[in-house]
């Protein structure tokens, strides 16, 4: 067994796989900050809209919604490459768990905290990036930690639509070598090191907003 050409396709899967997740989070993230606040709003068919985007999302498989980006928007005229139609799913599906961990985090704030920013003279925009949101990041931060690492293991699905993430990569090597116990364990390796690393980053930041407020 070659181990320098073993290595190599690791290493590519690796990259693939962490450039996956990093868009999915980053894009999730920024989706659902706003999509949360909103889920609180007074007008009551943006809250049922909300919360039907997130029930569809969260009760629909992942690879449903794969295929769906992969195989059924081209037919609508939307080709996408493999690994965009991957993050673009990815990132739906995220979306949505994302969503319910801040609207968490926000109801897990104190109702006393908006009232007396308002008798502040404080606007909401401002009540909520001043006040509300360095709370709920507080709290959110083990949930979202959390589901980081499910995105890095849900990465993997990406090889149904020939992203050459590290699964793919790995059975690649495993029909060329015949060696799958070492493939599997070097894989599963590179997941824990993934993972932990986000754990780490975890720990960084309760840390540091603990301390903080």
């Amino acid at each position: 067994m070659n181990w320098d050409v073993v290595l190599r396709f690791l290493r590519v899967g690796a990259q693939a796989t962490v450039y996956l997740s990093v868009a999915t989070l980053a894009l999730s993230t920024v989706l659902a900050l706003p999509i949360a606040v909103l889920s609180l709003s007074p007008v009551r068919i943006v809250r049922k809209s909300i919360a039907l985007y997130t029930t569809v999302f969260r009760g629909t498989p992942e690879l449903v919604i794969l295929f769906f980006t992969f195989l059924v928007l081209p037919q609508l005229g939307l080709r996408l490459k493999p690994m965009t139609a991957a993050i673009l799913a990815f990132t739906m599906f995220s979306t949505a768990y994302i969503v319910e961990i801040f609207r968490g985090g926000f109801q897990g704030v104190q109702r006393g905290q908006f009232e007396a920013a308002r008798g502040l003279g404080l606007s909401y925009p401002r009540t909520i990036r001043r006040i509300i949101l360095p709370q709920v990041l507080r709290i959110v931060v083990a949930p979202f930690m959390s589901n980081a690492t499910i995105v890095v293991k849900r990465s993997s699905l990406a090889s149904a639509v020939a992203v050459n993430e590290i699964m793919s990569n790995a059975n690649l090597m495993i029909v060329s070598t015949n060696r799958p116990f070492l493939i599997i364990a070097l894989v599963g390796l590179i997941y824990v090191i993934l993972n932990s690393a986000i754990l780490g980053m975890q720990v960084v930041f309760e840390k540091r907003w603990a301390f903080k407020f």
